[in-house]
């Protein structure tokens, strides 16, 4: 198996986190998705907003 190494590190820095907040870290993966998703559908709208 390959290993990325920023992939590890962003891992390690959610995980660390997710322990600061006292959430697991797949919360914290969730919340990440969340947010990014969120993110995602505003560009989105504002982007088409101009159409």
């Amino acid at each position: 198996m390959n290993s990325d190494p920023k992939l590890a590190e962003g891992m390690r820095h959610l995980d660390g986190e997710a322990q600061k907040q006292g959430i697991s870290l797949y919360e914290m993966i969730y919340r990440v998705a969340l947010k990014y998703a969120a993110d995602d559908k505003a560009r989105e709208w504002l982007r088409d907003k101009g159409d």
